[in-house]
């Protein structure tokens, strides 16, 4: 048969397909892929769809020619996947060719040419994603089936090609493994010497096709995909029960009007039985079709049981029962072509009348599906909805504001239309850092309304704002404002606080320390509280605290203040709470990474607060790691708040003091990084990168690394409390005004007084381990000396010198925190027989981490024994406490101290 029915056929399949594109609608998930493809005009290069580290962006760059030649669209987001489906539907004809012949080829783009709604769909998902797994996995189908039987030098380049479609399917779309199957059963064709001389080849071809992947998820522990794992018998039962009465109908067109009824049910069952004729026929074998015909029948036949297999035995299954079935979109390479070439062997009036029957089944779900976008009503409806998304980001574009707050993901699609001009970014979670830093750092930015709760929170903050309305009603919350006070952070070491659950923690709230907090004893229930004592009446104004968690802050709150203690006043209440909620740089804001709590109110005159948890949550407690209360030191009116540096003079300010990395609240660090992409800044934003990595949740406060070119930006009131942790931590800095806030840069450290002995004076020894003492003094922090068992008061670790030395200090480094004793008692000796304890004060050095607002202590990272200068020819370092899990461990010792005249010829010694 000529192949100007197949190629009439397609044609109208086609002709179908970009119709559609009269009428597009699009959603926010397609909103991403068509900013990845905006990304690589930009130069960026994404490497998955963002906002998770699977799924490669090859879409992205096959759709981002279109942008610049067609224009920003719906109609051109929706062009690559339907440019896929026609790709397929050649790919899939020529496959039933291959199989069964010309007549086969027909019937299988006679059969594509009105597809099952669902593939009509996915046709025109602007997540090529899927469709690139099919072409990509029937691509591969095709070249395997070539490659076993080509001459050899033909057959090399093919199986080069086949290992590179594979491993562009592999970094594309997961999915694609179900086709690996198939595909080495038709390699296999040629042998299993040809076989495994093509996968020497495929090997490296594999690695190139997938390297993207590779250089990600090597790098970041996301290589090996999250495959779908193994579920009970009774799982897998359901599984087959959701396939049955809801993927098959959805996969053989049953019209979605029909799909509940008796009619139905029996198209469902006449359409198994015509595909379960056609994968029995293929695994019979016709002799007709010839070798190839039927390893090629087998091979789709494999395809479609392991495809059903994958989706049904496996976490996947769970799928079944929704209405998009993605995971099962393989089958149709298989059965497709299948029923196409089954057709073409029946006598040709059968074939008329079951291929026709068929064509109308689909024919029916498009029609009630799909196709209903050209009847008058909806596509109406779809016109109006598109052209409204276009004026207003129009008229966003052209009149601001152009960074906006908006929780909704559906506004995305109005980021994509603008071209980026305009971004409307989740205040929570927003999955794409770089527009989370575009409307951070924004000199004007809105916020689309919330809910009344929202509301009501943002107003609990003290956040005024005002309306402005754009195009038709739409309404955004612009010119945001809290009440300007000289706040005064109340000393914490002043302060007392009392709670109604565990009381014995409630001072971790004021020791700005990261590693501890409080919590309620259980999931909120309501009523629980904190009390807060300040000693003396106060002119409090604003309460702000750090959670444990992101998600571990109260649910309904309320805020009263009493002068005795017994006749309180409310200030604020709140049935429901939405936070984290805070104020920084000019804008509310929800970022969880530091994200804080802030309740302001009017200058009240009060010596107690009471914060009291009215929600209810099943799962999380209410926690708080730090807080802060402030007063308002200003009697009469207000000043005039200051505006804070603008991009130019934050950019030249920071560049002048030398800074590459800076600490500073949300607002202010994104304003920063925006003036100067060199500057790095912790992330406000959950996610790391745009690919969905939280990183772990001690991360929700930042690592602070003091060091050169490093600096921190406050606001007045937050630049007392920070001196004070600075000099506790003992970092030095400089600092400088600039435009109302206060700029502190890293300064070199003056040389200390003492120095450390060098390792071959020392001779060590210790009560428990003793063979491995020396390993706390090799000068590698990769090694240790420990007890080897929980500590025990008495353990000792001694040290030996060469000659007498004049002692200052004793430095111990443990890599775990909880492995560094606090309670140690030094002891000297002038002979190594007789000893006599030092008087030695104890310093913890502590690692930092960033607040947004304060500088808090972590764990443990050193203890420092100062001692009055004393000479010693030996020490010892005594533990005076024991503990019952926990060893005592020496990742790196030093003895800081000074000769007393006698030259050191000796060598490091260990004793057994």
């Amino acid at each position: 048969m000529p192949s100007g029915p197949v190629l009439g056929a397609l044609a109208v399949g086609a002709l179908v397909r970009l119709a559609l594109l009269a009428v597009p609608q699009a959603w926010h998930d397609e909103a991403t892929t068509g900013l990845m493809g905006l990304a690589v005009l930009r130069g960026r290069f994404p490497i998955y769809f963002f906002g998770q580290p699977f799924m490669g962006a090859l879409g992205a760059y096959l759709a981002a020619p279109m942008y610049p030649l067609l224009g920003i669209s719906f109609a051109t987001l929706k062009l690559l996947p339907v440019l896929l489906s026609i790709v397929w539907t050649g790919l899939a004809a020529r496959l039933a060719w291959e199989t069964a012949g010309a007549r086969a080829a027909l019937w299988t783009a006679v059969l594509l040419a009105v597809p099952p709604d669902f593939l009509l769909y996915w046709a025109h998902q602007a997540r090529p994603q899927y469709p690139l797994a099919l072409v990509l996995g029937t691509l591969a189908l095709l070249v395997a089936h070539r490659a076993a039987s080509a001459p050899e030098p033909r057959a090399r380049v093919l199986f080069l090609l086949l290992g590179l479609v594979l491993g562009l399917g592999f970094w594309t779309n997961f999915l694609v493994l179900v086709f690996f199957p198939a595909a080495i059963l038709l390699a296999a064709r040629g042998g299993v010497g040809r076989l495994v001389r093509g996968a020497l080849l495929m090997a490296p071809a594999f690695a190139v096709g997938s390297l993207p992947h590779w250089l990600y998820g090597l790098a970041h522990g996301t290589a090996i995909p999250a495959a779908g794992h193994g579920v009970p018998v009774e799982a897998v039962l359901s599984h087959l029960d959701a396939f049955r009465r809801v993927s098959w109908p959805v996969l053989v067109g049953v019209p979605q009007g029909l799909r509940a009824t008796w009619a139905g049910a029996a198209m469902a069952v006449a359409l198994a039985v015509a595909y379960g004729a056609a994968l029995a026929d293929a695994l019979r074998g016709r002799p007709g079709r010839g070798v190839a015909g039927r390893w090629l029948g087998a091979a789709l036949v494999l395809l479609a049981l392991t495809n059903v297999a994958v989706a049904v035995g496996t976490v996947y299954g769970r799928a079944l029962d929704d209405h998009d079935q993605r995971y099962l979109l393989p089958v149709y390479a298989a059965l497709v072509p299948l029923l196409g070439a089954w057709l073409a062997w029946q006598p040709a009036r059968r074939a008329a009348l079951l291929g026709g029957a068929v064509v109308l089944v689909h024919a029916g779900g498009a029609v009630t599906g799909s196709l209903t976008s050209f009847t008058p009503r909806v596509a109406a409806v779809q016109a109006t909805r598109a052209e409204v998304a276009r004026r207003v980001a129009a008229v966003l574009a052209r009149d601001g504001p152009r960074r906006i707050y908006d929780p909704n993901p559906t506004r995305r699609l109005l980021t994509f239309l603008s071209g980026e001009r305009v971004i409307f970014s989740d205040p929570y979670q927003e999955p794409l850092p770089e527009h989370a830093l575009a409307v951070d750092g924004a000199s004007w930015a809105g916020l689309e309304p919330g809910t009344a709760a929202f509301q009501a929170s943002l107003a609990a903050a003290g956040v005024s704002f005002a309306l402005r309305r754009f195009d038709r009603g739409g309404i955004l919350y612009v010119d945001f404002a809290v009440p300007d006070h000289r706040l005064v952070e109340l000393d914490p070491v002043q302060l007392r606080v009392d709670g109604s659950e565990v009381p014995e923690a409630t001072g971790r709230v004021l020791d700005r320390r990261a590693d501890t907090l409080w919590t309620t004893a259980g999931p909120q229930r309501g009523g629980e509280w904190l009390r807060i004592d300040f000693g003396g009446p106060e002119r409090v104004t604003l309460v702000r605290w750090i959670p444990g968690a992101f998600q571990e802050v109260p649910k309904g709150l309320r805020l009263d203040a009493s002068l005795d203690g017994a006749a309180w006043r409310m200030l604020v209440e709140l049935p429901e709470y939405v936070g984290p909620l805070y104020w920084s740089a000019g804008r509310p804001m929800q970022r969880v990474r530091a994200g804080r709590v802030e309740l302001r109110v009017p200058p009240t005159l009060a010596r107690y607060l009471r914060i009291t948890q009215t929600g209810s949550d099943r799962h999380r407690p209410w926690t708080v790691r730090e807080l802060f209360v402030y007063a308002d030191a200003d009697a009469g009116e207000p000043a005039a708040p200051a505006p804070g540096p603008q991009g130019p003079e934050l950019r030249r300010a920071l560049r002048e003091a030398g800074v590459t990395r800076l600490y500073a609240d949300q607002g202010w660090a994104s304003r920063a990084a925006l003036a100067d992409p060199g500057i790095r800044v912790p992330p406000a934003n959950l996610f790391l990168d745009a690919y969905g990595l939280q990183g772990p949740i001690a991360d929700f406060l930042p690592r602070f690394h003091w060091g050169p070119g490093t600096g921190v930006l406050l606001e007045a009131a937050d630049v007392p409390g920070f001196t004070l942790a600075a000099r506790r931590a003992g970092l030095e800095f400089r600092a400088r005004r600039l435009a109302g806030l206060d700029l502190f840069v890293h300064a070199p450290r003056p040389p200390p007084p003492d120095r450390p002995l060098q390792a071959r004076a020392l001779t060590v020894t210790a009560s428990r381990n003793p063979r491995r003492a020396s390993r706390a003094v090799d000068g590698d922090p990769r090694t240790r000396w420990a007890t080897r068992g929980p500590r025990s008061a008495g353990d000792w670790y001694r040290i030996d010198l060469t000659v007498p030395r004049r002692l200052r200090a004793v430095r111990l480094t443990s890599a775990n925190p909880a492995d560094l004793p606090q309670a140690l008692r030094v002891e000297g000796s002038a002979d190594g027989t007789t000893w006599w304890s030092v008087p030695a004060a104890v310093h913890v050095e502590r690692t930092l981490r960033w607040g947004g607002i304060a500088l808090l202590a972590d764990a443990a990272a050193a203890v420092r024994l100062e001692v009055e200068p004393v000479v010693v020819r030996a020490l010892r370092l005594v533990l005076t406490e024991s503990d019952p899990v926990f060893y005592w461990s020496i990742h790196d010792l030093e003895i800081h101290g000074d000769d007393v005249g006698v030259s050191d010829g000796g060598h490091h010694r260990t004793r057994g």
